[in-house]
């Protein structure tokens, strides 16, 4: 048996690890709600996603509904 290496994470960053790890590509977002974290975490994975701040809800829906007709796989928190 291969040992496995244990991380303790917050749940914020949990969810963010379990996006990224479900092939996430695009994440949008609105500074301000108690999902702020979630976004927060998912920058150190830039190098393999898009993750921006929206101006408001409205946009990051936007971002999110532009990257599913592309094809992608989406975060709209």
């Amino acid at each position: 048996m291969a040992d496995k290496k244990k991380v303790i994470m917050l749940g914020n960053e949990a969810i963010a690890r379990g996006a990224y790890e479900a092939g996430v590509k695009v994440s949008a977002a609105y500074p301000g709600t108690p999902s702020t974290e979630i976004s927060e975490y998912l920058v150190q994975y830039k190098e393999d996603l898009y993750c921006e701040w929206s101006p408001n809800e409205k946009v990051a829906t936007e971002v999110a509904v532009g990257a599913s007709l592309g094809e992608q796989e989406r975060w709209h928190v």
